[in-house]
């Protein structure tokens, strides 16, 4: 088998049919497996993957086990030489897959590729060709809607008429990445329950001496999670899982100075935009900005936490992730 998809499910029946209608449209017809992976999802998706292809599989699992690991029970099943991870969803376009394939074939020192990212508005997404310790932490932590002359960062500014450009890190929307690499860096760390994993891995990856690459003339619609966005509690709870796991993979490669560094800038952060809100934001419209700013004050204290207990509260939120999300796939 050439290729192997994996797609990890939860709970997004409607955006899982599409992703699997595009794949059937544009997708090769031959030499490929798809595999669902389901992390327990609260409704049977068996009526979906009954309906497509032959070609796509499901796995149903047990447990909510986060998507790291959910990736790796799906890789363990798999048997493609070159593995493509994409999100429920993602659409595919018209000779995606076949352009990342033979992005691999052609250029042996790449351990994986991606395509650019277009956003369910039709808007082209940054590309990223860097991160490190300072200048992706200003950019992430989107001090620039306080202070706009920063705006853009020099891992923005690329030429997209290139044929691939090479980035420390892949976007984890869809990428593809070469069997032997992933062996190599023993597939997805699982301490995330959510975000970051695809950070982590292409670090390593870099590590081994494998290149990442995105292609821009190779695009994919990306429609981003929104299940959480109407309920305050589970935004605030994914929201601290997200601050959690910067802080992780921070510490874990750059060190315990950088997870610091991470903690602090995300405190000053949030803290600068909550009292940015409410010093500046004419009194008639304070209303409608309250959530935001009550938002912004609790990142600052879970970051104020990341800042005084490290990775001791970093796990105790991973923790809390993995109860309440088993929690909920059994409601």
């Amino acid at each position: 088998m050439k290729i192997s998809s994996v797609i990890v499910h939860y709970n997004t029946r409607e955006r899982l049919t599409h992703c699997l209608d595009a794949i059937e449209k544009w997708g090769p017809s031959e030499d490929i497996e798809y595999l669902v992976v389901d992390n327990a999802s609260n409704n049977d998706i068996s009526d979906i993957i009954f309906n497509h292809s032959s070609k796509v599989k499901l796995i149903s699992n047990e447990n909510n086990h986060g998507w790291a690991k959910a990736a790796n029970i799906g890789i363990s099943h798999s048997s493609g030489e070159y593995i493509l991870f994409m999100t429920p969803g993602t659409l595919i376009t018209n000779g995606l897959i076949r352009n990342l394939t033979d992005f691999l074939d052609s250029h042996p020192n790449a351990g994986g590729v991606g395509p650019t990212q277009i956003n369910e508005m039709g808007i082209l997404q940054p590309i990223h060709t860097k991160t490190g310790v300072i200048r992706p932490l200003w950019a992430w932590q989107k001090l620039r809607r306080c202070f706009p002359i920063h705006s853009n960062y020099p891992g923005e500014r690329i030429d997209r008429d290139l044929p691939n450009i090479k980035v420390s890190c892949l976007s984890g929307f869809c990428f593809m990445i070469r069997r032997l690499a992933l062996d190599q860096a023993e597939y997805f760390d699982e301490w995330p329950f959510m975000f970051g994993e695809e950070i982590d891995l292409s670090l390593r990856l870099n590590k081994l001496g494998w290149d990442c690459f995105v292609l821009p003339k190779i695009k994919a619609v990306h429609y981003q999670g929104s299940s959480y966005k109407p309920n305050p509690s589970l935004r605030r709870w994914v929201e601290q899982c997200r601050l959690a796991s910067r802080y992780y993979w921070r510490r874990k490669h750059y060190g315990y100075a950088c997870g610091l560094i991470e903690s602090t800038l995300g405190t000053i952060n949030f803290l600068t935009r909550a009292l940015y809100n409410i010093m500046l934001i004419p009194i008639s419209s304070r209303q409608t900005t309250s959530v935001s700013i009550k938002e912004d004050l609790n990142q600052c204290y879970t970051s104020i936490k990341l800042m005084i207990w490290g990775q001791r509260h970093a796990n105790k939120i991973m923790n809390i992730a993995r109860d309440r999300g088993n929690t909920s796939s059994t409601n």
